[in-house]
Formats: structure tokens, C-alpha cells, sequence
């Protein structure tokens, strides 16, 4: 698992394709502010196999409880992303 250290990296790693698992509207909304790309809401139960890669979008502070953010403030939310590789099982 690496960090991923820009936006513009986690955009060209979606360029690629890829399927949104993000099952909560917030949080869908806030990641495709952030990096510009549309991410819909896919409320899905994943089962990873070896070779599968994970862009990994992490909150470093919870949102408050019942407030609407603002598109600017969408954009500022505090945030790191991960890239992560399923490895195979022994």
C-alpha cells in the first residue's frame, strides 16, 4: 500500500476506469469535487481477487453530525488517498 500524493495522480489512475464502491451520497459527492471526476454511489459488496487495485479515499476528521456542506467546502475536506494492490493468498 503507497500514498497516493496528488489529485492529479488519483485522476490518471481512474482515467484507466474503474467501478465506485462508495456507498454513502456524502462522501461520493465530496471525492468527485475533489478530483473532478464524476464517482456515483455504488452500494456494493466487493470481493477482491490478486491482481485488483484500490484507490483508497480516507477522511482525516469526521464531519459534523446533520451538516450540509458547501461545493467549496466539499473541496477543502481534509483527506488522504491510498493506492493498494490485492496481493495473492498462501
Amino acid at each position: 500500500m503507497g500514498m497516493i500524493e496528488s489529485v492529479d495522480e488519483v485522476k490518471q489512475i481512474l482515467a484507466r476506469g474503474f467501478t465506485s464502491v462508495i456507498g454513502h451520497e456524502a462522501t461520493a459527492k465530496i471525492v468527485s469535487l475533489q478530483i473532478g471526476v464524476p464517482v456515483p454511489v455504488n452500494r456494493v459488496s466487493v470481493q477482491l481477487v490478486p491482481g485488483d487495485i484500490l484507490v483508497v479515499f480516507q477522511l482525516l476528521t469526521r464531519l459534523p453530525e446533520g451538516k450540509i456542506l458547501t461545493e467549496q467546502e466539499m473541496k477543502q475536506v481534509q483527506a488522504r488517498w491510498y493506492l493498494v494492490t490485492v496481493q495473492g493468498g498462501e
